[in-house]
């Protein structure tokens, strides 16, 4: 790859495509465990300014439906300076002659940030309108947005196209991660998988039965796996939108673990009693929210067994408390273990950090999406861009 250690950047305008997507709770607060994608994302931010770049930061903020304020990179921009310890400023505008105007003026080792990529509806459009736009700002694109790299959108597919484009330290790193992962493992390597979209893991899971000793199932992942085998789970919630796809799954392999029993309720907000059931023993108002303590014990035996473990997803419900001990619990072994252990994704970092879990593992991700994408061998055109 084209590394942006490799070119001059002093007294070029460089954009920085960066990954401060920190996340935001129900009322826009800042959730615990985002400013690791702060602080990760410091070093090739140090770097260009030290070495005397005009550097001009696009980011994106969130899910955002419109121009919303808690989605404002301008909530970000301070954080960032005080973080950096120098100047950040931030530009209420997306493009446009302002920040045009702004970025010809910028000095040696000065930062603007620019207003969310998202608040311009053609971002997700990967438009080649808004992309001239943004390369009339810069001299040079720089990519470190790991957490987002996964998209096909303007500000790192479009743009990188129209300018001189290398990759950044975080970037480089999370992708060194991943290839030892998937090339260079360390043996018996455990996969741990949870969450609820099976379409977005379906290919992973696949993945995953060729290449790990060992696959561990829970959450809604592994009620659809249940569903599909045949066995009731009642009103859990599944993904049934391409059983056809779950049904490619080798699902007799000796490699596929997936629940024995399970904590189960008819309230997924805990305002019902709760039971733990053998897996198929619900009754057809039931819904499993959490794995059983039997299905605990067989996960925790493989773990501690393992050299080295990726984990992606929850185990349970764990918005509610009384559906966490699952997930806990197996956090819980890998800490135990000796095995490597890798995670990531903005759910999984929150959860950990809630629980002051983080150290649990050897190494954090900042992309929970790209991961999955990029470990289950699909292409992504914002990275192939760079070399």
């Amino acid at each position: 790859m084209r590394l942006i250690n490799e070119t001059k950047v002093k007294g070029q305008r460089v954009i920085l495509r960066a990954g401060f997507d920190l996340p935001v709770g129900p009322a826009g607060e800042f959730l615990a465990g985002g400013d690791l994608r702060l602080q990760k994302g410091l070093k090739t931010l140090r770097y260009l300014v030290e070495n005397g770049a005009r550097v001009i930061i696009l980011n994106h903020f969130g899910r955002p439906k419109a121009q919303e304020a808690i989605y404002s990179n301008g909530r970000i921009a301070p954080l960032l300076a005080k973080a950096l310890g120098q100047p950040v400023n931030f530009v209420p505008q997306v493009s446009g002659p302002e920040a045009e105007a702004l970025s010809r003026g910028l000095k040696d080792g000065e930062i603007i940030f620019l207003e969310n990529t998202r608040f311009d509806k053609r971002e997700h459009q990967n438009d080649a309108g808004l992309a001239a736009e943004w390369a009339r700002l810069g001299d040079l694109y720089v990519n470190d947005a790991f957490s987002a790299a996964y998209d096909v959108h303007t500000s790192l597919v479009a743009l990188a196209k129209l300018l001189p484009s290398y990759a950044g330290f975080l970037l480089t790193e999370e992708l060194a991660m991943m290839n030892r992962l998937m090339q260079k493992p360390d043996r018996p390597l455990v996969a741990i998988l949870g969450g609820a979209k099976i379409d977005t893991k379906i290919g992973l899971v696949k993945r995953f039965l060729e290449h790990a000793d060992h696959v561990l199932i829970g959450g809604a992942l592994a009620n659809t796996i249940l569903h599909i085998k045949g066995v009731a789970v009642g009103r859990s919630k599944i993904d049934a939108s391409d059983p056809a796809a779950v049904r490619g799954l080798d699902l007799t392999s000796t490699k596929l673990h997936i629940p024995v029993d399970a904590v189960v309720s008819t309230d997924p907000d805990g305002g019902a009693a709760t039971r733990v059931a053998p897996v198929g023993r619900l009754e057809d108002n039931e819904m499993i929210l959490d794995i059983g303590p039997d299905t605990g014990v067989l996960f925790k035996e493989i773990i501690l067994k393992a050299k080295m473990i990726i984990w992606n997803g929850p185990l349970g419900r764990v918005e509610q408390p009384l559906f966490q001990a699952g997930t806990l619990a197996v956090i819980s072994a890998i800490e135990e273990s000796s095995a490597f252990a890798v995670t990531g994704g903005g759910d999984s970092m929150t959860f950990l950090a809630s629980h002051q879990k983080l150290s649990a593992f050897d190494y954090v991700s900042t992309g929970g999406g790209t991961m999955l994408e990029f470990l289950s061998g699909k292409t992504l055109p914002a990275i192939e861009l760079l070399g």
